[in-house]
């Protein structure tokens, strides 16, 4: 079930890694390896973002947001912010291929850093959601 965007905020931080394509294996008695694909779009894209000196409002925001996903059941877009800063070549191919959805791969991490202010740290992981 979709649940609402991700909150519309630019991360101060974001690591990102590309997904894979489905494939398996096959090793023959030979030795000689062969590689079968399942699919041609690649899933498991894992997205994490770092938000530095966060005022407490935004915390709640993002926290709320995990809760209202029930911990990562439920899968959400992310908004173009969280591309931002980022050349339009390397944001395309982070952003492809359509239909990527996005869960909770853990719960939030936060801490704080000053009087009404945290520092956020969040992990998605993006699939293909079968329709």
């Amino acid at each position: 079930m979709a649940a609402p965007s991700f909150p519309n905020y630019v991360p101060s931080k974001r690591d990102f890694k590309q997904g894979s394509f489905p494939t398996r294996q096959y090793k023959g008695l030979s030795g000689a390896v062969c590689y079968v694909t399942f699919g041609n779009k690649a899933s498991g894209y894992e997205l994490r973002l770092e938000y530095a000196a966060i005022n407490t409002a935004t915390t709640e925001e993002i926290m709320q947001h995990y809760m209202n996903t029930q911990g990562g059941v439920d899968d959400f877009g992310v908004p173009d912010n969280i591309w931002q800063g980022l050349g339009s070549g390397i944001r395309d191919l982070m952003q492809k291929p359509d239909g990527i959805r996005w869960s909770y791969g853990e719960a939030p991490q936060v801490e704080s850093v000053l009087r009404d202010r945290q520092n956020v740290r969040v992990t998605l992981i993006g699939n293909l959601i079968a329709k």
